[in-house]
């Protein structure tokens, strides 16, 4: 299966709210040694996200953080954009508690 795939059924058990679904598909592409790392990197900010709906933000705040710094992409991409965004609106809330 392509890392592309992966992830889309990742997104798909997210959307459904199948969260344990998506957490042993994100970890699967993870340990699939898979050289798509944009894929893997897409699909850990659902990792995040998924504690940020169980209430976890502090976890999904570090998961994010870890992309931020760890992930190197290959050449251009949106995933540094995306977990700025959501680090942005997740320390938000947390300010506001």
């Amino acid at each position: 299966m392509g890392a592309e795939s992966a992830y889309l059924l990742i997104q798909d058990a997210f959307n459904s709210g199948d969260f344990s679904i998506a957490e042993d598909r994100i970890y699967a592409l993870s340990d699939s040694d898979s050289p798509q790392h944009y894929w893997i990197a897409l699909s850990f900010i659902i990792l995040a996200d998924i504690y940020a709906e169980q209430g976890e933000i502090e976890q999904a705040l570090a998961t994010y953080q870890s992309l931020l710094n760890e992930y190197k992409p290959e050449k251009p991409d949106n995933v540094h954009d995306i977990v700025r965004m959501r680090i942005e609106k997740y320390n938000a809330q947390l300010q506001k508690k």
